[in-house]
């Protein structure tokens, strides 16, 4: 089960990464929804943060979707990924540290 949502949980970043906006940040109404800018700043820093975490090594990236995006505590993530709960807190440490840096990275690149 765990499994399933690690998956399903990496192919939605995936697929998200792939969508195109789905209008122009000109329009501020479609289809009878409204549209503010701070909306479509969350949906720049997802798309930011989507970029980043592909890059992100994926013994790093794992335990950081997992726990960011699954909910699940550390001890559950240990038992899925069958490590010992020290090393899913490293690696997760390790992940925000790369996700951090790759983000510095994307947001220096686009300004």
């Amino acid at each position: 089960m765990y499994r399933i949502a690690v998956n399903a949980s990496l192919d939605e970043v995936r697929r998200t990464r792939r969508r195109p906006l789905p209008m122009d940040p000109a329009d501020q109404k479609m289809d009878g929804i409204s549209v503010t800018m701070d909306d479509m700043g969350n949906i720049d820093d997802q798309i930011l943060i989507s970029d980043a975490l592909q890059q992100v090594d994926s013994d790093f990236r794992i335990p950081v979707v997992l726990r960011h995006v699954a909910d699940m505590d550390y001890d559950e993530i240990a038992r899925t990924l069958d490590i010992p709960v020290g090393t899913v807190k490293s690696r997760i440490a390790r992940g925000r540290r790369q996700l951090a840096q790759m983000m510095m990275t994307t947001a220096e690149g686009s300004t």
